[in-house]
């Protein structure tokens, strides 16, 4: 029998041992991968108080936004939101999402993960609460979603040619008599970065 499963036939005898955050902050952190699902079934059986969460925030309060507030709240504007929403659904990465699991929309994958990364004291426990998923899932849909912006990069982010680099050194060279500099931190104009989507 493997770990997993002696765990799993243990289970009732462990839970009666310990508090709901502390078994769940243990489950949590030992099986953070597809098997989530398995231990939070598991979870829901033994656990006697029902999850309260925030129902329908997404669905409900986010579309009542202002274009500022969607932007305060996502830190991108809802034309760039909703093409990225596209290119999420049509991904690899959200194909693989719908084959395992319960589906959660590439919208509201995205908007979980914009609202965790603009939000500097946002918690796991907060984003679940706020749009009513689990912890697991709001784990799965963060790194789901920082691997698709990841493979956006080079289509976004272009490096200078070894023209333009050499270009930028011999710059710099009399600029500052500095050599092999090919670029500077805040000084935009000097950079290209191709930023729509």
């Amino acid at each position: 029998m493997d770990a997993k499963k002696a765990f799993l036939v243990t289970l009732p005898s462990i839970l009666s041992n310990f508090v709901e955050d502390e078994f769940e902050n243990i489950v949590f952190n030992s099986f953070i991968d597809d098997e989530d699902r398995e231990v939070e079934i598991i979870m829901d059986r033994f656990n006697a108080i029902p999850r309260i969460s925030i129902v329908d925030f997404f669905e409900e309060t986010v579309p009542k936004y202002s274009e500022v507030e969607f932007i305060r709240f996502f830190r991108i504007s809802r034309i760039v939101f909703d093409r990225l929403t596209i290119k999420y659904a049509n991904s690899k990465l959200y194909e693989i999402v719908t084959n395992k699991q319960a589906i959660i929309s590439p919208k509201k994958s995205l908007a979980i993960f914009l609202w965790f990364a603009a939000h500097q004291s946002v918690s796991y426990r907060d984003i679940s609460n706020l749009f009513n998923i689990s912890l697991s899932t709001v784990h799965s849909v963060i790194y789901r979603s920082i691997s698709f912006l990841s493979c956006l990069a080079p289509e976004f982010i272009k490096w200078p040619s070894l023209a333009e680099m050499e270009e930028e050194a011999q710059y710099h060279q009399q600029k500052g008599g500095i050599s092999k500099i090919v670029g500077e931190i805040f000084k935009f104009h000097r950079l290209s970065f191709q930023l729509t989507i």
